[in-house]
């Protein structure tokens, strides 16, 4: 098949589809597909896209399209990128959109459904009902005027898991779901580096165990939850410290108010984004995993995380139920007090840590290596595109 992706930034910073669109074009790439993938990016980061990209191991096999631009007002327009890949349109059996809001998914969509192109969609959680009622006016606005026909005149819409399946189906849409979970690079990861290479470069956090936070910094990430259920574990006699890994989304002023507030300092440390080796090192390092998330479509973290060896402390709203299904952890409710008994219960039984590690370590490797995922999505490629009546 020749593959397109589209996707509204290859920027790591956002999180989401731009961590993982390289990796799934590779992948599909190494199975023999053609894949393209068209992108844009800021000016200023343009720099943080290259050394990102060349971190994912075979990606000079993808074909990439990348258009700089330097205003919101010009990235709206996006008609250089619209323009290129409508051109392209005749060499694609099949267009991968990744996301939902912004507008230059919707003139590609329009593109394809004229020429008769299939496309599938993936929201990758933005339809989530936490998603929707984020600037909520706006956003129904945009359904009724734009998204709706998007995501109606897909061939397919690709959820992550069966929670979002689940959670799309109340806007009664007429185009199906299918469901294929993303995937891991185990050799990214594999085999593991070393420990104490991170404790060397980042001494301030000290020789205590510790639990690990590697996401971006936003608020639905949950770290003012984080903050509050840190300072009751200690609180309660928690020895454990916390290392926050990742760059800021927004939320790092306020994280770094609640430390001072609940005088964390000494206990709490911020140490900003690490890429390829670094964030293997800072896996490596750690003791257990934490994610508070308000929302989460599929978690890459946690997967590298279990492919660790790693026990997880998550919420339910990271939509990863094989956390509990599996025994790699334990899910909690959006709560303090909750996500703090769990922080204890890891902390205090080191059999459970080791049998959480072990069951999430073989999980990963058995169900999440992108080849199987690749081909998973590749067969989903197919079945849409035949189940496809063109517009």
């Amino acid at each position: 098949m020749h593959i397109f992706h589209v996707v509204y930034t290859l920027d790591p910073n956002g999180g989401g589809p731009p961590t993982y669109v390289p990796r799934l074009a590779t992948a599909e790439a190494r199975l023999g597909h053609d894949v393209e993938v068209f992108a844009e990016e800021h000016a200023t980061r343009v720099s943080a896209i290259d050394d990102f990209l060349s971190h994912v191991d075979g990606y000079d096999a993808v074909k990439t399209h990348r258009f700089t631009f330097e205003s919101a007002m010009q990235r709206n327009r996006a008609t250089e990128m619209v323009n290129a890949i409508v051109s392209a349109l005749p060499r694609a059996d099949i267009v991968h959109l990744h996301g939902v809001w912004q507008p230059l998914l919707g003139k590609v969509a329009a593109a394809c459904r004229k020429s008769g192109t299939p496309y599938v969609l993936s929201p990758h959680g933005m339809l989530d009902p936490y998603s929707l009622n984020q600037k909520a006016l706006k956003k129904k606005i945009a359904m009724m005027l734009v998204t709706r026909k998007l995501l109606n005149g897909a061939a397919g819409l690709h959820a992550l898991n069966i929670d979002e399946a689940r959670l799309i189906e109340p806007l009664g849409l007429t185009t199906k779901a299918f469901i294929v979970a993303l995937g891991l690079d185990i050799n990214e990861i594999l085999p593991l580096p070393e420990p104490g290479q991170f404790r060397a470069a980042h001494p301030r956090i000290g020789d205590k165990p510790f639990f690990l936070f590697l996401s971006r910094l936003h608020y639905k990430k949950g770290l003012d939850i984080l903050a509050d259920a840190a300072a009751k574990y200690i609180a309660d006699g928690g020895d454990w410290n916390f290392v926050i890994v990742g760059p800021d989304g927004g939320a790092q002023e306020d994280l770094e108010a609640r430390i001072a507030q609940h005088k964390l300092a000494d206990r709490m440390f911020i140490v900003g984004p690490a890429y390829g080796d670094a964030k293997r090192h800072a896996l490596v390092d750690a003791d257990a995993f934490v994610l508070p998330s308000r929302q989460e479509g599929f978690s890459q973290a946690i997967t590298e995380a279990m492919l660790c060896g790693l026990p997880i402390v998550c919420t339910r709203a990271c939509h990863f139920p094989e956390v509990t299904d599996e025994g790699c952890g334990i899910e909690t409710d959006l709560d303090a007090g909750d996500i703090a008994s769990a922080l204890s219960r890891v902390a205090g039984d080191p059999d459970a840590r080791r049998t959480m590690g072990e069951s999430g370590a073989r999980l990963v490797q058995e169900r999440y290596p992108w080849p199987q995922v690749a081909q998973d999505m590749i067969d989903a490629y197919q079945a849409a595109a035949h189940q496809l009546t063109p517009a």
